[in-house]
């Protein structure tokens, strides 16, 4: 008969302690999802050129309209505090000084996936779709595809649309439409 043991939770709070106290450093790559800490995949140079392609883009597209943060934490509840890819946050960017974003700041979430394309599409997509999130990209760069996530409901998305290379779509942030070409993100 197998055991069943209780897990314990932590935090985001226990978990930023950890950092502070010495327990977890910024070398230590993990990120805090529903109270337990995960390691995060090795970043290799296809994952990183995709990342500076997202990047560019929407300093491009957006200007000031969002605030493009990076590989950043961010709080999505008391217990997840993930680390996506690319975030746009709604501007000011000044606020963000003396605090993580928090979820209510989140435009949009973009996740460049290689080997953690089911972590992100079974944990990380589904914990945004929970707290509200209302886009999410995830860019499986091994199919040369982008996943756009949007309109969440009941903590799931109701709307998922793949797009390939030379496919344009419209993204609309802060009620502005922006014209999107796939091709400028995946080639």
């Amino acid at each position: 008969m197998p055991v069943k043991l209780k897990r314990h939770t932590i935090t985001v709070e226990d978990y930023l302690q950890m950092f502070q106290v010495g327990i977890l450093s910024e070398s230590d790559k993990v990120e805090l999802i529903n109270g337990e800490i995960f390691s995060m995949s090795p970043v290799g140079s296809r994952h990183i050129y995709y990342v500076n392609q997202l990047n560019h883009l929407f300093h491009a597209l957006l200007g000031n309209k969002a605030v493009v943060s990076i590989q950043n934490p961010f709080k999505l509840d008391s217990h997840s505090e993930p680390e996506p890819d690319i975030a746009l946050l709604k501007p000011p960017k000044g606020v963000y000084k003396d605090r993580h974003a928090e979820s209510s700041d989140i435009l949009l979430i973009g996740e460049v996936a290689e080997p953690s394309i089911d972590y992100d599409r079974e944990v990380k997509v589904p914990l945004y779709a929970k707290v509200g999130v209302s886009i999410v990209w995830l860019l499986d760069i091994d199919q040369g595809q982008l996943e756009v996530y949007e309109v969440p409901k009941n903590g799931q998305y109701t709307s998922k649309q793949i797009y390939f290379s030379g496919d344009v779509f419209t993204l609309e942030i802060s009620g502005e439409e922006f014209s999107i070409s796939v091709s400028e993100i995946l080639e």
